[in-house]
């Protein structure tokens, strides 16, 4: 699931300017996009009418309180909050900001690319190595250092190379994806459980 949100990022970051070019406007290369998700909301609704809730299936319909007081719920929400936070933050600013400081050779959209492909590559590879580990400590914390290095590295040590830095931002935040959308499935015993720690 997380592989192919990052991919569906990737084929976006790698090709809304060369839409935007051919159509001569930004607005219509960033639009474009719209059909995907409109058409992806019409599949969903069509599927939800085909295959309604099965009756009399255990474990189906039952009602779970949210967690409220539950402090592993908390910390997952906080673990996954600031993972997506930061994602979000270097998609959104890495390209404008290494341009802006030409501290990159790379054209914007080049670099843009190149992160989400790691960062999708991360998202599968952990997928991978950690869906059989009982214990996701050590990935998280591997995943937390690799990030924090690769922003401290951006921001601190203008004299190294900046890709090596991206490619541990964009490695460390592709596994947080993974990892924090796992985390409830392995604290939780059913999916209504699961489902209510992601609200």
């Amino acid at each position: 699931f997380s592989t192919g949100l990052s991919a569906g990022a990737l084929l976006a970051t790698s090709s809304t300017l060369a839409i935007s070019n051919v159509c001569g406007s930004w607005r219509t290369g960033a639009g474009v996009w719209a059909i995907l998700s409109l058409s992806g909301t019409l599949a969903w609704l069509l599927m939800a009418r085909a295959h309604p809730t099965p009756t009399g299936v255990k474990g189906t319909g039952a009602s779970v309180k949210l967690p409220w007081r539950n402090s592993k719920a908390w910390l997952v929400a906080l673990y996954f909050g600031c993972s997506q936070f930061l994602s979000y933050a270097v998609f959104a600013w890495l390209a404008p900001s290494m341009l802006e400081m030409q501290t990159s050779t790379l054209k914007p959209e080049f670099l843009l690319s190149g992160f989400t492909l790691a960062f999708t590559v991360a998202n599968f590879v952990m997928g991978l190595v950690a869906g059989s580990s009982p214990d996701r400590r050590a990935w998280i914390l591997i995943s937390t250092v690799m990030t924090i290095v690769g922003i401290a590295g951006l921001a601190f040590v203008s004299s190294l190379s900046p890709a090596v830095f991206i490619l541990l931002i964009a490695v460390g935040l592709g596994a947080a994806l993974t990892l924090g959308l796992t985390l409830p499935l392995d604290h939780t015993s059913s999916a209504e459980e699961a489902n209510a720690w992601t609200v």
